[in-house]
């Protein structure tokens, strides 16, 4: 079953929407996976503060405060699962400062 809920995760308004949304069609969140995507490409030096930021909003702080808002139910059921993916640049390098 498909249930298409549109969300920035950078902001936390949305999350909570997103997760009572969810919680309203299908009861309850058992498992969440946390998917955002990765770094633009470039190299370390190329990044100034702003984009720094905006990396860290996309891939740290929406899945800290997507884990917040479905921990406690998975906590009262004893069962839950969460899987966090951050990029597949982990796997296969994209070009930048260390790769030609």
């Amino acid at each position: 079953e498909v249930f298409p809920v549109v969300a920035d995760v950078t902001q936390p308004e949305d999350i909570q929407r997103l997760v009572t949304n969810v919680e309203e069609q299908f009861g309850q969140i058992d498992i969440l996976v946390s998917n955002a995507g990765g770094p633009p490409t470039g190299t370390f030096l190329d990044f100034d503060d702003a984009a720094w930021e905006a990396a860290l909003r996309l891939n740290l702080m929406s899945t800290i405060r997507l884990c917040r808002a479905v921990l406690p139910g998975m906590r009262a059921r004893g069962w839950g699962r969460i899987v966090n993916i951050t990029s597949a640049s982990v796997k296969q390098p994209m070009k930048g400062e260390f790769r030609p």
